[in-house]
């Protein structure tokens, strides 16, 4: 529906019941064209609500409202958090305090940036000194391997430099329309009724920091759900978080139980096939951490599918025209209680 369709209808209309044409010039003419404007502003906005009726086409905050009605909500963004360790080249004279706020970076290919979360002291006669960091904004960019972080941005005497000991993980972004969408429509193909599968891992997805959860029916009576973070830490807390939600849902005669998710360990080989228009060391870099974050991505009993990852990391990396996927050279399938850790990433660029 558009405006000179409406216009024209309305129009012929009065045409037809007075015998006399309308003059677009004319008060009544004008008084038509206003007219037609407002109700063109009305189907819009019945269009909007038609998309929005429904969880196919619903975005935004609408589709929030259908999640819960499923009871679902989305994941929510995180800021990437890990350790830095401060050093100085020889033994401290005195003790060097390291404020809160500081803010380290890196000179590896990652725009990210990470402040400390507390105060540390660097005590007297001593070289170095671990402190908290988080990432300053949350995404999968404040994600990054062992040594990335290597630069001191806030004025730190006494400091001599920086790095990581070991990977700073857990940044991902708020999730996105179609992966929740896929969520709630899942919900009606697999009916929460009774001790259901798909109800059950809905349970334990309501608790905070779960990435992951997958239901298996383990015998009459029995169903374990295993579960999983976003890095792969911190499993405990999250069994015994969602044990004590599963104790309140379970029905009488039925055992429901949760366990960690099994950590199977994936190495990657891949060849980059560059265009030329960035250094084999930064495509390397990002490569890697695409890699690692997508297979962090991964959930419980999910594949791992190089020919479908290859295309993204095409798309996503500035430079890259061609992936070659060594190791695996196919798609990998874990069992239906396990999921996929990173593990050595190779990446090498050709001509190189």
């Amino acid at each position: 529906m558009d405006f000179d369709t409406l216009y024209q209808a309305m129009t012929q209309s009065y045409q037809d019941s007075t015998g006399y044409p309308v003059n677009p010039d004319s008060d009544l003419g004008i008084r038509m064209q206003v007219l037609a404007g407002e109700l063109l502003n009305c189907y819009g906005e019945l269009e909007q609500v038609q998309l929005q009726m429904f969880p196919q086409t619903a975005t935004g905050s609408w589709l929030d409202l259908h999640g819960q009605a499923r009871g679902l909500t989305r994941t929510q963004e995180q800021k990437a958090s890990g350790v830095v360790t401060f050093y100085r080249t020889d033994a401290a004279p005195s003790d060097y305090t390291i404020p809160l706020g500081t803010v380290v970076g890196s000179s590896q290919g990652s725009n990210a940036s990470w402040v400390t979360t507390q105060e540390a002291v660097l005590p007297q006669g001593s070289r170095s000194v671990d402190v908290p960091v988080e990432c300053t904004a949350a995404g999968s960019q404040g994600n990054v391997l062992v040594g990335r972080v290597d630069t001191i941005i806030s004025t730190l005497p006494g400091i001599s430099y920086v790095t990581n000991t070991d990977d700073i993980l857990g940044g991902s972004l708020a999730e996105d329309d179609e992966s929740f969408r896929k969520k709630i429509l899942d919900t009606f193909l697999d009916l929460a009724t009774g001790v259901n599968l798909t109800g059950l891992e809905q349970e334990a997805m309501q608790v905070a920091g779960m990435h992951s959860a997958k239901g298996v029916y383990q015998g009459a009576g029995l169903a374990v759900i295993y579960v999983a973070s976003y890095d792969r830490t911190g499993t405990a807390t999250l069994v015994s978080q969602v044990q004590q939600r599963l104790n309140a849902v379970r029905p009488l005669g039925y055992n429901l139980v949760s366990g960690a998710a099994e950590n199977v360990t994936l190495n990657l080989s891949v060849r980059l096939y560059p265009n030329g228009a960035q250094s084999s060391s930064d495509l390397i870099a990002q490569a890697q951490e695409f890699l690692r974050n997508a297979i962090y991505g991964l959930g419980i009993g999910e594949s791992f599918n190089p020919y479908v990852l290859g295309g993204q990391l095409c798309t996503s990396l500035d430079g890259v025209e061609g992936v070659e996927f060594l190791s695996p050279a196919g798609r990998q399938t874990p069992q239906e209680d396990q999921i996929y850790t990173p593990g050595t990433i190779s990446v090498t660029v050709t001509g190189s």
